[in-house]
Parts: C-alpha cells; structure tokens; sequence
C-alpha cells in the first residue's frame, strides 16, 4: 500500500498582506492540492508557525518593520539550519544578494512586476520543495571525495551550486546543465579555485539549488578539469612527503664530532666534581608513630594507631583558629604548619583550608643507638 502524498507546507513572510493574499490564491491555483500554504504578516507570527509545525519552505520578505528580512533569516538559518529558505524581495543589490546567499539562503528572487510573472516564482520555488520531497535514502557518506560528487552531478546532467567549507575557507562551483562553468573561493576564481577546492583533503559539501553565478569563469569538459584538479593535487602531495622525509633524514643523521682545537687554543679547564657524600646509615631515621585527619569543626576524618584522637583533634581545631588569629594580627602570611619537636619524637600539624593532618613520628635510630649505650 503506498503512502499518501506528502502536502508541501510552505510559509511566505511578508508584511504586505495584500500580497500574500494574492501569492495564496495564484499559488493554490497553480500548486492544485499539493501545497499547504501558511501566511505570516510579523517575524513573531512566523516563528510561532515554524514552532507549531515543520516546514518544507519558508519565503522571506527582506524589507519588513521591527526585524528585517535579513537579520529574519539569519536567527531561522542558526534555529533551523536544514530547512530551504528563499528571499523574495522587491530590492535588487547585489551586495544583499550576496548576503543573503551567505547566511542560508537557497535562492534570490525579485518580486515581478506583473502578475504573469508570479507563475516564475511558483515554479522556482517548487524546484526546491520537490528537491527536499524527494523518496530515497537519506544518510552521510564518510570520505566520500569532491571528484565522485562532480562526477555525479555531472553525468546527470544536473544543475546545481556545490558549496565547499574547509579550513576556515569557504568556496563554491556551479554547475550548469553537466558543465562546470565557475568556481571560487574568495578572490580566486575559475580554474585557479577549482584546483585548490579539490586540493583539500577534508571539509564539508553542501549541494544546494542552482543559482546564476555573477560569471562564468571556466569553459572546458568537466572530465579535464577533474583530472587536471588530480593532477595538481598529487603534485602538492608529493612536494609535502618530499619535505617531510627531508626533515626526518635530518632529524635522523648522526651529529658530526666537534672540531679539535687548534694547538694555540688552550682547553678550557674544568673542575673535576667532588663525588657525593652518601647518607649516614646511623643518622636518625624518621618512623611514623601516629596519623589523624580531622576537620576545622574537630570531627574525625582518618584516624591511624590513634590513642588519645579526642585530644588530638581538640588540639588540632585550636591551633588552626590560634593559626588564622597570629597570621591576621602580626602580618605573617598565612601559618599553614606547627611542629612540635620531643625527645625522640616530633608531632606536626598541618593545617588546610578544610582539614588538619596531625603526624606523630619518632627516631628509629637513636632509640636503637640510646638502647644499646644501655646495654
């Protein structure tokens, strides 16, 4: 059973309402059912619709109160950035043009003059929701090459504007008909652009509706061109492995010994270092005897071999506050350590900003060596 026929839901933007009553009735007339046509006088009104349901096409006024055209279409192109968008404007600046193009627009089109005009723009605009209305697979290709993609559009014979964005640049090639008859990217045009869009290794395409380029700047076979852009591409590669091999056989090759110096050239002296000292085996040796982590507030956290952990940490939360109160009032800094040194023991204090850390620890070695003077 197949699926009924998809109604293209088309919103026209304008605050001329005479026009979009005129635009819904020759539209409706000429679409015979299969647009569903929504009218929005406001950019309010518009982005109220395009929240209520999704469109197949919105058509953009640029000259309209509050919020233009333009700053319109660029907060839908961010909100909705794959829905086709259309300008259909009364002004012709090229520079708008160029604009609009740039910031999400699929087409340009000036309103006609004339009614039997309006049947141009109805077709137009019904190339781009049969584009999007289209059956068949939907997805992304992982490194699929610029050259496949021209291939294609080439051997359909199609018309269409190939949108490259990669490192920062962003260029274009327009198709017309099977034919590659401009490229740019930047102030570079023609074959120039079209070898360097090919040159990149990665990137983005987007292949949007054909629209006349300002002009045609290439006029040679699709097949030559791709295989120049090849050409020129290789080369590149080869010129990058040949510099990157000579960096590492440079890095690689062994350094020369350094020059004799002549006999008038005394050798600098050097003096010979003094062999370090090795530690003392019989000097004292630290041996922990006790460990406790409490909070400020006296709770314990981490009690190891603890004896007496209440004193301890009543200890500990006095000597933090004692701590804070000696660094404000004579100007010392912060007092984040107190030790307390015993006979043959030594307690530490270490105070953080949300716990102390008390360590009691005792000298192995001169108990030992205390020990046997006893014997």
């Amino acid at each position: 059973m197949s699926n009924p026929t998809h109604r293209k839901r088309v919103l026209f933007v304008d605050d001329d309402q005479s026009l979009l009553e005129m635009i819904e009735n020759l539209f409706n007339l000429w679409a015979k059912g299969s647009w569903e046509i929504l009218l929005a006088p406001t950019t309010g009104k518009a982005l109220a619709l395009l929240q209520e349901k999704p469109m197949d096409l919105i058509v953009i006024d640029l000259h309209m109160p509050v919020m233009d055209g333009f700053q319109f279409l660029k907060l839908v192109h961010r909100k909705y950035p794959n829905l086709p968008k259309a300008i259909l404007t009364g002004s012709v600046d090229n520079a708008y043009r160029d604009l609009c193009l740039a910031n999400g627009a699929d087409l340009y089109l000036q309103k006609p003059s004339a009614i039997d005009q309006m049947e141009t723009v109805y077709s137009t605009l019904n190339e781009i929701v049969d584009v999007q209305a289209q059956d068949g697979f939907r997805g992304v290709l992982r490194r699929v090459g610029l050259q496949e993609v021209l291939q294609l559009e080439c051997l359909g014979t199609k018309s269409s504007v190939l949108e490259i964005a990669t490192q920062g640049s962003k260029g274009s090639i327009f198709i017309k008909n099977g034919s590659i008859i401009h490229a740019q990217i930047g102030q570079t045009k023609g074959e120039e652009a079209f070898n360097r869009l090919l040159a990149y290794d990665t990137g983005e395409f987007t292949l949007k509706p054909y629209t006349e380029p300002g002009e045609e700047s290439i006029n040679c076979q699709w097949e030559m061109l791709i295989m120049e852009a090849a050409r020129v591409r290789d080369e590149i590669q080869e010129k990058a492995d040949a510099a990157k091999a000579g960096q590492a056989a440079a890095a690689a090759a062994p350094k020369p010994p350094p020059a004799p110096l002549p006999p008038s050239v005394k050798t600098p002296f050097t003096p010979a270092l003094k062999p370090q000292k090795q530690p003392n085996p019989i000097l004292p040796q630290p041996k922990i005897e006790e460990i406790i982590v409490c909070t400020n507030q006296g709770e314990a956290l981490y009690e190891w071999q603890a004896t007496d952990a209440d004193i301890r940490m009543e200890l500990a939360r006095l000597l933090q506050t004692r701590a804070e109160h000696l660094g404000k009032n004579l100007n010392l800094g912060k007092c984040d350590r107190i030790e307390a040194p015993g006979n043959n023991t030594r307690m530490v204090f270490q105070i953080q900003k949300t716990c102390t850390v008390f360590v009691r620890s005792s000298n192995v070695t001169s108990e030992i060596l205390l020990a046997g003077a006893a014997k």
